[in-house]
């Protein structure tokens, strides 16, 4: 499989995500390395000749100085140089701090007692492996700074020439391959989970593009429906009349009855499905604004009896509506179309048996319900009708099947939600 590469701008950004990474923790290190350098010359200084440690630890203090400065000029503004700068002042730095470290232990490593020679060296392995954890971020410096300490006290011990010190010698040539190994592998980590993160970024970004689009394209179709609802009702309304006109035909075989009555239930499911449509895309398009204020629900369902009554008498459906006294807050045309489209399709899908329309209060709200008496299949998928577009099958007295779209109640939800 081909390795991947980065392109120029994301190298860059890597690079400069590193570089900050670095610098967050640099000052505190550059502190805590001088800081520690400063004990070991007190612990080692009455047994080494001044001249093996002062002027180091006088150089270690400007090379200190100097990376503080560093660290708060990128901290001020860091876009004022390319990240190649300060990842190589932060390498220069570290490579004469380390090589301060270096020269000290070594020098002074032929005029200690053999326990302090042990201590120097324990403090320097230490420092020098602290180090190397920094290489998570950036490799260059804190490897500059392993080498040019460890090298020189690892030489020094192999002069002294004892089998003990020639052994830790040997050990801290080992330290520093497996030191640049392991630093190699670390900051690996590093880019990769930078590079994830900058994809990420690239693919949100270009999913909001895209949603946005989709949104515009959404909004568009919903204005357009809502402008030209009335011209797209109106060949559906002349086709209803022309069949109501042929119904009138004396002239008309028993076929060609049941056929127009065919032809008037298909026309009807249409103009439901149309009329959901339109009706939906002006909620989307926010053609519809709510009017919300005090309604008493005792005048809608004396309104609604008025109207579905003879509709129910005509299938031999009896409906009923529940005496109430509540006030609801609401706006009359959407609560309206709300329970008109429920009562219609429970009227519709009912094939006997009666309707009961009534109000319960539930938890401080008044909650209007529609019940008739079908079984647990069929509710199954009446409760679906209030979620999706359904096809109901439905067998009449006779045996015959009418097939119909279910799709007045889906818009139900949509109103509640509009009038929130």
């Amino acid at each position: 499989m081909p390795m991947r590469t980065d392109t120029r701008d994301e190298a860059r950004a890597i690079e400069a995500e590193q570089v900050k990474a670095y610098f967050n923790d640099a000052g505190i290190l550059n502190v805590a390395g001088a800081a520690v350098f400063s004990l070991m010359v007190l612990v080692i200084h009455n047994d080494a000749p001044w001249w093996s440690w002062s002027p180091a630890l006088a150089f270690l203090y400007l090379v200190s100085l100097y990376r503080a400065n560093m660290i708060r000029r990128y901290r001020k503004s860091p876009q004022s140089r390319s990240s190649k700068y300060w990842i190589h002042g932060q390498a220069l730095t570290g490579g004469l701090a380390g090589l301060c470290w270096g020269v000290v232990n070594t020098v002074a490593l032929f005029h200690l007692p053999f326990p302090l020679q042990l201590f120097v060296t324990a403090v320097s392995s230490v420092v020098a492996a602290a180090a190397t954890l920094e290489s998570f971020l950036l490799v260059l410096p804190p490897r500059l700074f392993t080498f040019a300490s460890i090298t020189p006290l690892a030489v020094g011990l192999l002069f002294i020439g004892d089998f003990l010190f020639t052994m830790l010698a040997l050990m801290l040539f080992l330290f520093l391959p497996v030191t640049v190994v392991l630093g190699n592998r670390k900051n690996g980590i590093f880019i990769e989970a930078q590079r994830l993160r900058f994809q990420n970024e690239t693919l949100v970004k270009e999913l909001s593009r895209q949603h946005e689009l989709l949104e515009g394209a959404s909004s568009s179709k919903s204005r357009f429906l809502a402008a030209a609802s009335h011209d797209l009702r109106q060949p559906l309304a002349a086709l209803m009349i022309f069949l109501e006109l042929l119904e009138t035909e004396r002239q008309m075989s028993q076929k060609g009855k049941s056929i127009l009555e065919h032809a008037q239930k298909a026309t009807s499911s249409l103009r439901d499905l149309l009329d959901a449509l339109l009706d939906i895309s002006k909620l989307d398009a926010q053609a519809i604004k709510p009017d919300i204020r005090v309604l008493t629900l005792k005048s809608i369902f004396n309104e609604l009896d008025n109207e579905f009554s003879p509709i129910a008498e005509h299938k031999g459906i009896r409906l009923r509506f529940s005496a109430t006294s509540a006030l609801v807050f609401s706006d009359f045309t959407l609560l309206n179309q709300i329970l008109r489209n429920l009562i219609s399709n429970a009227l519709r899908y009912t094939p006997s048996g009666r309707v009961l329309v009534g109000c319960r209060h539930r938890h401080g709200s008044c909650v209007s319900r529609c019940m008739t008496p079908v079984s647990a299949s069929l509710k199954t998928r009446w409760d679906g009708c209030l979620t999706s577009f359904t096809r109901w099958i439905i067998r009449s007295a006779s045996g015959n099947a009418d097939s119909a779209w279910v799709c007045p109640s889906w818009i139900v939800p949509r109103v509640c939600w509009g009038m929130r």
